[in-house]
C-alpha cells in the first residue's frame, strides 16, 4: 500500500533514474536537468520556419556588410585584390666619403654626451650603453675656474705726495753730501795731485841734465838746505864730474813711489821720492827729497848724485 506522503517519483528505483531521456546521456547531479515542454506540431514547424527566415536573412545582412564583425563566410566570399610586383628600387651609387675634421674642444663640448647622464650612482635607464671599462662618467661637469685679472689698487694721492717729498729730500741730502766731500776732498786731492805731478818733473829734469852732462842746469834745481847747505853751483859741477868719471854717466833713472809721511792732510809741502839710477859701473838708489819754496818744488837734500 501507498502512504498519502510518499509519491510515485520517490518510489522509483535509482535504476530508473539513471536511464537516458529520449537518447540524451545523463548530466552530473551538480548541473540542472533542462526539459524542454512538448509543443504541438503545427506550432513546433512555425517555430522551425521562423528560424529558417531568420537564418537567411542575417546571412544577407553579413553578406552587405552592415553587421560588425562579419561571419568568416563573408571573408571566403570576397574576391581577392590582384597582385601588383613591386618595382624594383635603383641602387645609388654609395659616394666616396670625405675625411671629417678633427672635433674642437669646443665642439666637444657643445657635442650630446655619448653616455647618459644622471645623478652619481644612478643606474643607467634601459637603451643606453655601459660606461668604459674602468672608468666612470659624472655627467657635466662645469667648467673650469679662471681666475681673472687682478683689479687695480687704488692709491692715495697723499701717499704719493708723501713719497716724492721724501724721495726729493734724500736726492737734495745726497748732492749736498756730494758737495761738501767733493770740496773737501777734491781740493786735497788736487793739492796732492799738483804736487807729486811737479816734484816728479822737477827731479826728471835734475836728473835729464846729469845725463845730458848739463851740470849747471841741474844745479838750478836745487836749493841749496840740508845736505846741500852752503853749497856752490861750482862745488855742485865738481862733484858731479868726480862721479861720471868713477862710476860713469847715467844711462837710465825711474822714479818710485813718493812717501808722504809728512803729509798732515791740510797743505802739502813736503814729498820724498826715491829714484833708481843705473851708471855704467855702478847702479843705486838715491833719494831725494822736494819741498815747495814760495809755490815752486826744490830739491833740498840728495844722499847721491
Amino acid at each position: 500500500m501507498q502512504t498519502s506522503d510518499e509519491s510515485p517519483e520517490e518510489k522509483q528505483p535509482a535504476s530508473d533514474q539513471q536511464t537516458p531521456l529520449n537518447g540524451i546521456s545523463p548530466t552530473p547531479a551538480t548541473q540542472p536537468i533542462s526539459v524542454e515542454p512538448a509543443l504541438p506540431a503545427d506550432l513546433k514547424q512555425s517555430e522551425q520556419s521562423r528560424d529558417t527566415s531568420l537564418r537567411t536573412d542575417s546571412n544577407a545582412v553579413h553578406q552587405e556588410g552592415l553587421v560588425y564583425p562579419p561571419l568568416p563566410s563573408f571573408y571566403e566570399e570576397m574576391p581577392s585584390p590582384p597582385q601588383q610586383s613591386i618595382p624594383e628600387v635603383p641602387r645609388v651609387p654609395q659616394a666616396e666619403q670625405i675625411p671629417t675634421p678633427p672635433v674642437t674642444r669646443q665642439e666637444e663640448l657643445n657635442s650630446p654626451p655619448a653616455f647618459w647622464q644622471g645623478p652619481v650612482g644612478q643606474p643607467l635607464p634601459p637603451g643606453y650603453p655601459p660606461y668604459p671599462q674602468g672608468q666612470s662618467y659624472l655627467g657635466n661637469q662645469p667648467p673650469p675656474f679662471v681666475v681673472g685679472p687682478p683689479r687695480p689698487k687704488k692709491t692715495n694721492k697723499w701717499t704719493v705726495i708723501a713719497i716724492s717729498i721724501l724721495v726729493g729730500l734724500l736726492l737734495l741730502s745726497c748732492g749736498i753730501c756730494f758737495w761738501a766731500g767733493t770740496s773737501m776732498f777734491g781740493g786735497m786731492f788736487n793739492q796732492v795731485y799738483n804736487g807729486l805731478s811737479n816734484g816728479t818733473q822737477v827731479v826728471n829734469n835734475f836728473y835729464d841734465a846729469l845725463q845730458n852732462k848739463q851740470y849747471a842746469q841741474a844745479y838750478h834745481a836745487l836749493k841749496p838746505q840740508g845736505s846741500l847747505k852752503n853749497i856752490s853751483e861750482q862745488d855742485f859741477i865738481t862733484r858731479a864730474e868726480k862721479q861720471d868719471t868713477l862710476y860713469g854717466p847715467v844711462l837710465r833713472y825711474s822714479v818710485g813711489q813718493p812717501d808722504l809721511s809728512k803729509y798732515d792732510g791740510q797743505v802739502l809741502d813736503t814729498i820724498s821720492l826715491p829714484v833708481d839710477v843705473a851708471r855704467t859701473k855702478k847702479s843705486y838708489t838715491a833719494h831725494i827729497q822736494l819741498k815747495l819754496i814760495n809755490n815752486q818744488w826744490k830739491i833740498t837734500a840728495i844722499d847721491n848724485l
